[in-house]
């Protein structure tokens, strides 16, 4: 036999979901002056995590971020990127450092460390650590030198 929860339960745990919506979607005008986010994406990390780290996203469609992942100031991230574990067994999730720009398409999974100045190229699969002021291109990952005087 089930045990029903209370109306106090209920109706306290129903106000916290829709006010954790509201959250979502005030962040997410606060920081990036868009009502979408929320919408669109899968922000588990919170939007407000994104915007105090000044993580710009300039095209924010389809972008899945897990809970844990620790990402650096300043970076840069396109549309369709994953960025979470490889599995729900082990939760090591990917660390990210600063001025990192992560092309569309991309995923990073498991516990890789993107290192500062890092730039992560489109529909790359990122499960290895990427040194800094490298680029990581293709499936299988190659990592690259940056040229000088060119801006990612």
């Amino acid at each position: 036999m089930t045990s029903k929860k209370g109306f106090f339960t209920r109706a306290f745990n129903f106000f916290k979901r829709k006010f954790f919506s509201v959250m979502g979607f005030f962040y997410s005008y606060r920081f990036y002056r868009s009502l979408k986010l929320p919408m669109v994406n899968h922000l588990t990390i919170g939007i407000d995590v994104l915007g105090k780290k000044n993580t710009f996203l300039p095209h924010p469609l389809g972008i899945v971020i897990g809970k844990n992942v620790k990402i650096g100031s300043n970076c840069t991230i396109y549309q369709n990127v994953t960025i979470g574990v490889s599995n729900n067994k082990n939760e090591d999730y990917p660390v990210i450092g600063d001025n990192v720009i992560i092309y569309a398409n991309a995923i990073v999974i498991g516990k890789v460390i993107i290192e500062n100045d890092a730039v992560i190229g489109a529909g790359c699969i990122v499960t290895k650590n990427v040194p800094a002021n490298k680029i990581a291109v293709g499936s299988p990952m190659r990592l690259l030198d940056k040229k000088c005087g060119v801006d990612y």
